[in-house]
């Protein structure tokens, strides 16, 4: 256990691996029996904790968990690819009917020392979302977070800490998918993506 919560206005139960379960998925579905508001996974890891949380997602619970990804479009597709083929239908599904958000995040160094966070969100709960995770077609989803003013790409993001005069050209640019991406968000031009879901 990293990190030892305590309770101030609510009650955390944590368990650790290993010592009071067996696994984040044993933990996960012990943890439904104690009616929780709020669920926490350390890292979702397998499929049994992938489908554990996305079964405390089906029944109410608020689920957090973490995912080494570069994108957020990246962990959509980092959870249905731990999945065999024949249930990936399933669980992009799950999904998409669960999903309230993915934020990842890109540590820059800061003007003036230290580091600022970078980063990308995606806000599901959209029936454009929604339905783009539905049918497959993930790819449409940059550009979602493209044309949303509620969403970012990392690419709008870097270019917005560059403007604000906290991180110098070429750091913004370390944070985008290319050099011109950062160009084009800096003439105000939307990606082809952008522009195939505002037609």
């Amino acid at each position: 256990m990293e990190y030892v919560y305590t309770d101030k206005q609510s009650i955390i139960s944590q368990r650790q691996v290993g010592r009071d379960t067996l696994s984040f998925a044993n933990a996960l579905r012990g943890s439904l029996r104690e009616d929780p508001d709020v669920i926490l996974v350390g890292e979702m890891r397998d499929i049994d904790t992938i489908r554990a949380g996305l079964s405390a997602a089906e029944t109410g619970h608020l689920v957090f968990s973490t995912l080494h990804t570069t994108t957020a479009v990246d962990t959509i597709n980092r959870m249905i690819s731990y999945f065999p083929q024949n249930e990936r239908d399933l669980i992009r599904q799950e999904i998409a009917y669960t999903l309230q958000g993915v934020v990842c995040q890109r540590l820059l160094k800061r003007i003036g020392g230290g580091r600022i966070p970078c980063v990308e969100i995606l806000l599901g709960g959209r029936p454009i979302v929604r339905d783009a995770i539905l049918e497959g077609d993930l790819d449409k989803l940059h550009g979602i977070m493209e044309i949303d003013g509620d969403m970012r790409t990392f690419d709008q993001y870097a270019v917005e800490l560059y403007q604000k005069g906290l991180v110098t050209k070429e750091e913004a640019i370390s944070a985008c998918s290319n050099e011109e991406g950062f160009e084009r968000i800096i003439s105000g031009i939307k990606s082809s993506e952008g522009r195939r879901i505002l037609k």
